[in-house]
């Protein structure tokens, strides 16, 4: 047992001796520093004119992403890299340092970087091209001078002799000529370190300092890596970030895209946001790098070192989500919904009416962004579509929830009111003068209803007669209403997101199919034909009838705060997009029928709750289930979008609207827990 214990107890010491070390270097190197700027400042001056400065770049944190109430999403790690360092690398021994320090990662089991877009060994007496790595390709061919139809043994042959790698094996060869390749096209310089390894083993890393003879301008550099609270949870609102790209550092002068060449601030090997608010919010999470003065002397050793420019964390970045809210609704969704084969997706968006602002987004399936980049390719090619932001990008028919907007349409243009019964439900309709007997079909024979009685019983036939009359009146005006409330437009919703499109004449023209006029507009008038809006829009819509025709910027960014949380940069305001006239009381009597539609439903009676569902045809046999609400119906707080994608049948969107409002009002009692124990924080 004692000498089993022997090798642990030793490696504890070598690393308390480390630490120690380190410490009185860092202690040492502050006297040192303040002595140098402070006391020997004019002396220094005139040394720094025989010496060779060089720069170096110290990598600033990013900012981390917030939800509205300060929980941490989306935050930074410290690891540690091993690094190649110009300034300290003897111009001649790059070969021979390379080696050794692969030898000593191979006698480890680490792993180093190897994006290098070439075999590993030769396939039938030739280097290859590894597949998929094209842009890898392109830049080595570049960096290498060689014309786009070189071959991958041309490309060895032509490195080997521009880095002089002579007197190697053929393996030890591949292994040199594949990280000078790499270092090369990521500009190694004096400013710009090659990254040979990250997130190295702190023990290993221990090892590598004692080394530092043996393997010069090796160095240990602390960086950040992103960490996910939780990296199933919104995967598709936070993002990615990932390295940067060859299009993505040249721009496109054509298309008025500019490069991270030209925005300063950026190397070429820098991680960007790639998705989601990462990408969205680049510029306000990349912190300032700072800069470290390495001071050579005449013979190239390196005699001192110092921060000219502190490194500065980027800002941080407040949604409006509530990530406990969000997490409670993603589970029960994710649950209901993994259980059937058969949906293919769904989408659930749960809005603050008193300013659209975003409380959860939820789309299935889902992913785990710690895992997205070794699963990528899988993701990639799942016909579910795992990495597709449904509630912002995916467009759907909304079937019968539409009906609310025709009613506030309706009962504004003086077609019915809330009580007046203008049509006869006789099961079938036809339109008077058409030769072909096109029957509009309703499942029940209704007789003459009222406006909440037609959105309970969803009766078709009421609806294609509003419609008509609608079309008849103006032919824009479905458009017009559509647009006003939210469906079909633009919403201001910052997060790239699907515009959809509304049934007309115009949408029939850019798409190249026929205008029956009157009777598209009917089929319209329930959700169907080319009528398609997304999630997000479908919520928007219910929050502006919730609030009587004012249609709010729909938002997921609440505010930009400096990373220390002493200022807010900079904040999104409530805006109106738009305000519909609140004629006839439309919005009070839509709101009356939505809120018999629940009483349909036990698990709703007492909860004050305006709703309506819909079955929205996606094939002649297969029907998707959405379901649009407000809670409360008299002074509401949220506004609600649920669709399951083939779930007529199997699992309706309704069902979630209850468990949506449960886990609202337990995430109130949550935000103001945690904003008590963080007030003073």
């Amino acid at each position: 047992m004692a000498t089993s214990e022997k090798p642990k107890r030793k490696e504890k010491v070598r690393l308390l001796v480390l630490s120690a070390i380190l410490m009185v270097a860092v202690i040492f190197a502050s006297i040192k520093l303040m002595n140098i700027q402070v006391v020997h400042g004019e002396e220094n001056a005139v040394k720094a004119d025989s010496n060779n400065l060089i720069r170096t770049n110290v990598e600033a944190a990013r900012g981390e992403i917030l939800d509205r109430y300060g929980r941490p999403l989306v935050t930074n790690s410290l690891v540690l890299n091993i690094q190649l360092n110009r300034g300290s690398l003897p111009e001649g021994r790059e070969n021979e340092v390379i080696l050794r320090l692969t030898q000593l990662f191979q006698k480890q089991g680490a792993t180093w970087r190897d994006e290098f877009p070439i075999t590993e060994q030769p396939v039938n007496g030739e280097y290859q091209f590894k597949d998929g790595m094209d842009s890898e390709i392109e830049k080595l061919k570049s960096m290498l001078k060689m014309q786009d139809y070189g071959t991958a043994q041309q490309c060895m042959d032509n490195a080997i002799e521009k880095f002089e790698i002579t007197g190697y094996n053929e393996q030890d060869t591949r292994t040199i000529v594949a990280i000078r390749c790499m270092m090369e096209v990521e500009n190694f310089s004096d400013r710009n370190p090659y990254t040979f390894a990250e997130n190295v083993d702190k023990t290993f890393a221990a090892q590598l300092i004692e080394m530092q003879n043996e393997i010069p301008g090796v160095e240990i550099s602390e960086t950040y890596t992103r960490g996910y609270v939780d990296g199933t949870l919104a995967p598709h609102i936070l993002g990615n970030i990932g390295p940067m790209l060859k299009e993505d550092w040249e721009g496109d002068e054509k298309s008025g895209v500019t490069g991270y060449k030209d925005i300063e601030g950026y190397n070429m090997d820098d991680d960007i946001g790639r998705t989601g608010i990462e990408a969205l919010m680049e510029s306000d999470l990349k912190g300032t790098d700072g800069v470290m003065i390495l001071e050579k002397d005449a013979d190239g050793t390196v005699v001192n070192q110092y921060m000219e420019e502190e490194a500065k964390p980027g800002n941080n970045v407040v949604l409006t989500i509530d990530s406990v809210l969000q997490k409670q609704i993603q589970d029960q969704f994710y649950q209901r919904l993994s259980q059937h084969s058969a949906i293919t997706g769904g989408s659930v968006v749960v809005l603050d009416t008193s300013d659209n602002s975003i409380l959860a987004s939820v789309s299935y399936p889902g992913y785990d962004l710690n895992t997205m980049s070794e699963n990528y390719d899988t993701l990639n090619a799942d016909p579910k579509k795992p990495m597709l932001n449904r509630s912002f990008k995916e467009i759907y028919r909304p079937g019968s929830t539409y009906k609310t907007a025709m009613a506030v349409a309706g009962v504004s243009e003086g077609i019915m009111t809330g009580t007046s019964k203008p049509f006869n439900c006789t099961k079938t309709m036809y339109l008077p003068g058409d030769t072909s007997r096109t029957p509009f079909n309703c499942l029940s024979r209704h007789g003459y209803l009222n406006l909440y009685d037609a959105l309970k019983v969803s009766c078709n036939i009421y609806f294609y007669n509003v419609g008509k009359s609608l079309q008849e009146i103006d032919e824009h005006k479905i458009t017009e209403y559509s647009n006003a409330l939210g469906l079909g437009t633009d919403i201001g919703l910052e997060l790239s997101n699907a515009t959809g499109r509304i049934t007309s004449k115009e949408t029939a023209e850019k798409l190249g199919i026929p205008w029956n006029g009157i009777g598209d507009a009917m089929q319209s008038a329930i959700g169907q034909m080319e009528t398609y809006v997304t999630p997000v829009q479908m919520a928007t819509q219910m929050a502006t009838i919730a609030n009587k025709g004012i249609r709010y910027n729909t938002h997921i960014i609440k505010q930009v705060d400096k990373f220390d949380g002493s200022e807010t940069v900079k904040q999104t305001e409530k805006q109106i997009m738009n305000q519909l006239e609140d004629k006839n009381n439309a919005f009070e009597e839509t709101t009356k029928g939505m809120e018999s539609v629940s009483t349909k439903y036990p698990e709703m009676n007492g909860m004050n709750i305006a709703i309506k569902t819909g079955t929205p045809q996606r094939t002649k046999t297969v029907y998707d289930s959405a379901a649009v609400a407000f809670y409360p119906a008299e002074q509401p707080e949220i506004a609600i979008a649920v669709v399951i994608e083939r779930g007529d049948g199997i699992s309706y969107a309704k069902d979630m609207v209850v468990p949506v409002i449960q886990a609202y009002e337990a995430s109130k009692q949550s935000a103001q827990q945690w904003q008590q124990e963080h007030q003073n924080s």
